[in-house]
């Protein structure tokens, strides 16, 4: 997989489980995109913002399991959401790049 933009790229091969816990959180948990866009605590102010957004858009969103609403994020055709997914993902990229593995 890979996600580029005007000013990160980010790569991940194939590596075994151990090789992807999140650096970046207590949770000893493995870096996935459900880790990294509905639960990873380093990213918990930008996620809220973003998930109070999608639930004014879309009410049902509350309700759905974390890979659920990693899977609605990242399926939206809607242009807000979609605006505020990738605004989410560059803030918590910046977020990373400033902070100590």
């Amino acid at each position: 997989a890979q996600l580029l933009g005007t000013h990160f790229k980010f790569k991940v091969g194939l590596l075994h489980v151990h090789e992807r816990l999140c650096k970046y959180c207590p949770m000893n948990a493995v870096e996935n995109e459900t880790h990294f866009v509905s639960q990873c605590p380093h990213y918990e102010t930008g996620r809220n913002r973003l998930f109070q957004t999608v639930t004014a858009i879309s009410p049902s969103f509350r309700h759905l399991e974390d890979h659920q609403k990693t899977t609605f994020l990242l399926r939206s055709q809607n242009p807000l959401i979609m605006q505020k997914v990738g605004l989410f993902i560059i803030h918590c990229l910046q977020r990373r790049s400033r902070t100590p593995q």
